[in-house]
């Protein structure tokens, strides 16, 4: 007989729902961290919606321009929404958080239990080796289009992955390149954010699978 609270997806989860300021805490110190962290999550998700809705404002008329912008623009604003709603909620998730890991994760199964919460463990590992490629890919590609659009064209007509529309040399060299390097580096951040809300799901699925187990 053993628990599960050494499985490689709830330890994950843990550690990304960590880093969101939707775990629960010990203390004062650890209380004041988990608000930076999550003042600073929703700052980073509003610029990105911010920044998302200026560009899709000026693409608007540009069927082309628009199908590029939207699906980040729609990805932002629902990450957005789910923070909202997590802050608005946050005392009944970090609850929820803090009954389940006592009430299933620390405690200890029998054998015909412990298979099947494994079989869970592995589901879920499958799912975030899933979602991180597919994310990649998406970083990738928005980080590509731009370079292979730019090639053989002159420093005016560079394009970076998130249009700017102000007056500023953003196309001539170093700016070009050093924004371009930072819009990567925001969208990565922006990318790895998903990573709890994805956990969470899984958390849910495996915290239901353990009850029903009980049943």
């Amino acid at each position: 007989m053993r628990d599960i609270n050494d499985h490689v997806s709830i330890r994950s989860l843990r550690f990304s729902m960590r880093l969101m300021g939707m775990w629960p805490v010990e203390d004062a110190r650890d209380q004041f961290i988990s608000n930076i962290l999550l003042f600073y999550t929703i700052s980073t998700v509003m610029i990105a919606f911010t920044i998302e809705f200026i560009d899709f404002y000026y693409s608007w008329g540009n069927l082309q321009a628009i199908s590029y912008n939207l699906p980040g623009t729609i990805t932002v604003f629902i990450e957005l929404v789910k923070l909202i709603k997590f802050t608005l909620n946050r005392s009944e998730v970090v609850n929820l958080n803090a009954h389940i890991e006592r009430t299933f994760w620390k405690m200890t199964y029998e054998t015909a239990d412990l298979q099947i919460l494994e079989k869970c463990n592995r589901k879920s590992l499958r799912i975030i080796i899933a979602h991180l490629f597919f994310s990649q890919c998406v970083v990738w590609l928005y980080v590509s289009i731009p370079i292979v659009e730019s090639a053989g064209k002159n420093a005016s007509d560079r394009t970076l992955p998130l249009a700017l529309h102000f007056n500023f040399p953003y196309t001539q060299s170093p700016y070009y390149e050093i924004l371009f390097i930072l819009q990567i580096g925001f969208a990565r951040i922006l990318q790895h954010f998903r990573l709890p809300n994805q956990q969470f799901y899984e958390f849910r699925y495996e915290s239901k699978t353990e009850f029903f187990q009980e049943e």
